[in-house]
């Protein structure tokens, strides 16, 4: 990735989805520490992470609040990133401590789920429980591939190496960006802009619309009989904003912050913002 940012540094995630009779919001925080150890390799520890979610189903309620639990325990969690690969250097470590939370969230009778199904008898009233932690311990197994795709996926790298560095001439820059409802990584593609006088960075683009992401909004449109797209012009809206600030003109990093907006017909609309602040500043 050629990647020579190191600090330390919190990042704020916020998506809000909007879909006929349902809105999601999640809410991620992280403290993370950047390590450069050359251009090509660096050194990752996401130190604290939490994670919220609103929903009005009380089954989903509860399976929220044990991801939240387990959440408690998985850092810190340590990559190392050499290129375009990331690999997690404390898979079993993770493993234990997912282990041990189990053991203590299976005697908390506010997790238990009762009641039966139609036909097959009880169900287990651990099941929320344990099949979440399957679920965690899994994306610790084969090195974290699994992990780092959730926690620290590569359009997050090249998000924050975009958001921290300063670039004075204007130029036309591109970067990937999974969209996790379409499990799709589209291609954001603008201008980005530095004015000398308040030392900041300004970003506008859009996505690049491929065939196979048409293909994507197509069928989400087709699941919606209100939501019938008339023509391929105003089938979807996209625009990113950023704005990145630093303190001074060596080009040390301060603040940012990063607007994503994807509207699909009158039916779905995805905002995303994501904040990024230096921690230690000097």
């Amino acid at each position: 990735m050629g990647i020579k940012s190191h600090g330390n540094f919190k990042v704020l995630s916020n998506i809000r989805t909007v879909q006929p009779n349902h809105i999601a919001e999640t809410t991620s925080t992280y403290e993370v520490v950047f390590e450069g150890v050359n251009n090509q390799e660096l050194k990752i520890e996401i130190r604290k992470f939490s994670f919220k979610v609103n929903v009005s189903s009380v089954k989903l309620g509860i399976a929220a609040k044990v991801i939240q639990e387990y959440s408690q325990v998985l850092c810190p969690l340590l990559f190392t990133v050499s290129n375009d690969s990331i690999e997690l250097l404390n898979h079993k470590d993770i493993t234990d401590r997912i282990k041990k939370k189990n053991k203590i969230l299976r005697l908390m009778p506010e997790y238990f789920i009762e009641g039966n199904l139609d036909q097959g008898g009880d169900i287990d009233q651990y099941g929320i429980i344990e099949s979440i932690k399957d679920h965690f311990i899994g994306l610790a197994k084969k090195e974290g591939k699994q992990m780092a795709r959730y926690y620290l996926p590569l359009s997050f790298l090249k998000m924050a190496v975009f958001c921290t560095q300063k670039s004075e001439k204007d130029i036309l820059y591109e970067f990937p960006w999974r969209i996790n409802l379409f499990d799709y990584e589209v291609l954001w593609k603008g201008k980005k802009h530095f004015n000398p006088v308040l030392n900041e960075v300004i970003y506008n683009g859009e996505v690049v619309e491929s065939d196979e992401f048409s293909k994507i909004v197509n069928k989400m449109a087709a699941g919606f009989k209100s939501g019938k797209i008339k023509n391929k012009s105003d089938s979807m809206i996209s625009r990113i904003k950023h704005k990145a600030e630093f303190l001074n003109e060596t080009g040390d990093f301060d603040f940012s912050e990063t607007n994503i907006q994807i509207d699909i017909g009158t039916f779905y609309k995805h905002r995303e913002t994501i904040y990024i602040s230096a921690i230690n500043k000097k």
